[in-house]
């Protein structure tokens, strides 16, 4: 949903706010270059200012008509990093497909997959974080919302899983002759040797198997 100020009002609203430090949150801050660092990783929106403000009500929002990025760095501390760094990518998200919660849902995703840092069970911690939520004006419920990560998560992997090469089939190698085998030479019907009898010598020599 966008406001009069072009802010999209995202997935960072409907996330439940943790009392108490998330297991494996690590706190979040910007780079030097103004990208969202969190768990290792440096995350950026091309052609995005990423900004820290404490003031911000939600844990991230996106403002498309200033490419902005806003991130309260209080509040998403309180969450995993995997949520973390999902809210990131997802705000990331309005900024390419638009006001679609779904849409930017799976923007998020296909990111995650394809920068490596998310999977099927860190899928479930973020689908926890919605915390069951029904239907609000500005977002679908949590159980549609996770349908549709689960969803899309299936055909970024299809889409991202590396190719299987295939081994490389080789020609077997052809065999040698038996150098201790000596060549048959058929007899003529005079009882010498087609070869001193002038008729044709068939020679053979033994197969190898």
């Amino acid at each position: 949903m966008r406001t009069s100020q072009g802010v999209s009002l995202s997935l960072a609203a409907s996330i439940v706010l943790l009392t108490a430090t998330g297991a494996g949150a690590q706190t979040a801050r910007m780079g030097p270059d103004g990208s969202f660092q969190v768990a290792g990783r440096r995350l950026t929106c091309e052609n995005v200012r990423t900004r820290m403000d404490r003031d911000l009500p939600n844990l991230g929002v996106a403002v498309p008509a200033q490419r902005l990025l806003l991130i309260n760095p209080d509040l998403i501390g309180r969450q995993p990093s995997i949520v973390q760094m999902f809210v990131f990518a997802h705000e990331c998200g309005h900024h390419r497909i638009g006001a679609s919660e779904l849409g930017a849902d799976c923007w998020a995703v296909n990111r995650g997959v394809a920068d490596g840092w998310l999977s099927r069970a860190s899928l479930h911690q973020i689908c926890k974080s919605f915390g069951g939520r029904p239907a609000t004006p500005t977002h679908p419920s949590a159980q549609s919302r996770c349908a549709a990560l689960d969803r899309c998560f299936g055909t970024a992997m299809a889409r991202h899983a590396p190719t299987i090469a295939k081994p490389v089939q080789t020609a077997a190698p052809a065999p040698s002759p038996d150098r201790g085998s000596r060549p048959l030479v058929a007899k003529s019907k005079a009882g010498g040797t087609a070869e001193a009898a002038g008729e044709p010598t068939i020679v053979s020599q033994p197969r190898l198997l």
